[in-house]
């Protein structure tokens, strides 16, 4: 069925074609001229045809030639005036049907998002696979803020660490290169229950940080991991490697029969930092978490001995740990490691004393010499 503007449409182009039609017939017959058998005339009165009338129908033809020609032009000019009419009809008819589209689809989309907030929200969590959470969703941008636990507790943070190396202990320079690992593993209450996984993760999620108070200069610290353990819990784990050199005071008094005693010493005034490492800090005024070591854990060793425990010159006796969680919280928290050790005694003896004593007797016939040649030269 046909709308009303392409109807008008058709009639003015029939309308154009006749009227050329009628001008194409007009300059014909202005064209055939005195060439053509004379016209005839009728007379209506009687019924009979006049020779001799053509001369006068020729006549008044041309005489009305101009006046139908500007006629058919005024007609050409309405007709175009008209289909011009037409096609900007159609053009705006098209424009706000467009308009009356985009306005649906606007509205629609409204009521499927809700407002602006919750379409930035609705958009990152289709990013990230997560549904919608309101206020609470994972890109609120609050979850840089520390924990709270229901009975505003500090949140527990457990925690295990790790050796993978122990070389270069210097008697001289009073420094061992390690490579030392720290886990942590708590509860945040806010992600608990979400269907998440750990690349959903917000990247300005908070989380435990300390500090390695007798590293040198040449230490790294590397933020290997952050990963969700547990949705259903809000279980997160983290992992800080600490690579290079610290400084290890040692007592030589009674060398080469000594021991030492290998101390790394953490600090933390509930220093954090957030997963992307945007933010950081501490807070000396509220004591945000405590350490817990995980020495009651049947699944994970608290202390893993990753490089073999073999070193040139010392035996390795064993280790110790010690946490202090002060309750005051600008009293720094301390985890201090320890690794014993005692140096190879026999290390010395055939490095050192043997070597002196195969060379006694050559040292001994040498002195008699010097002996013997200051006597005669007396």
């Amino acid at each position: 069925m046909m709308d009303g503007d392409e109807e008008k449409g058709f009639a003015n182009n029939n309308d154009e074609e006749e009227e050329e039609k009628s001008l194409s017939d007009i300059s014909q017959q202005e064209e055939e001229g005195p060439h053509k058998r004379p016209s005839m005339t009728m007379d209506h009165s009687e019924g009979t045809l006049e020779p001799g009338a053509s001369q006068r129908s020729r006549i008044s033809i041309v005489s009305e030639l101009p006046d139908v020609i500007n006629s058919a032009r005024t007609r050409r000019a309405t007709v175009e005036s008209l289909g011009g009419r037409s096609a900007a009809s159609n053009r705006r008819a098209t424009i706000e049907s467009l308009q009356r589209r985009s306005t649906v689809e606007s509205l629609s989309s409204r009521s499927a998002f809700g407002n602006s907030k919750q379409m930035s929200t609705r958009f990152h969590s289709m990013k990230s696979n997560i549904g919608s959470y309101g206020e609470e969703d994972l890109f609120s941008g609050e979850y840089w803020i520390p924990p709270q636990n229901d009975d505003n507790l500090p949140i527990v943070v457990d925690f295990r660490c790790a050796c993978f190396k122990l070389t270069d202990v210097s008697t001289v320079q009073f420094t061992t290169l390690i490579k030392f690992v720290l886990v942590f593993e708590w509860i945040d209450p806010r992600l608990r229950g979400m269907p998440i996984t750990t690349n959903d993760l917000p990247a300005d999620l908070w989380g435990p940080d300390m500090i390695l108070e007798n590293a040198q200069n040449d230490c790294r610290i590397i933020y290997d991991s952050f990963s969700l353990l547990d949705a259903n819990e809000g279980r997160l784990k983290r992992t800080i490697t600490y690579h290079g050199h610290i400084f290890t005071p040692m007592g030589l008094v009674d060398f080469p029969f000594d021991s030492a005693d290998l101390g790394l010493k953490f600090i933390s005034i509930n220093n954090w930092m957030t997963l992307d490492g945007s933010r950081k800090g501490n807070d000396p005024v509220q004591q945000i978490y405590i350490l817990r070591p995980m020495l009651d854990r049947d699944d994970v060793d608290f202390f893993l001995l990753g490089w073999g425990g073999k070193l040139q010159e010392f035996n390795v006796l064993g280790w110790s740990q010690n946490v202090a969680n002060p309750s005051n919280p600008s009293i720094p928290i301390v985890f201090k490691f320890d690794i014993h050790l005692m140096r190879k005694s026999l290390f010395y003896i055939y490095k050192v004393l043997f070597p002196m004593w195969l060379e006694s007797p050559r040292l001994y016939c040498f002195i008699m010499r010097i002996q013997m040649f200051n006597m005669k030269s007396r």
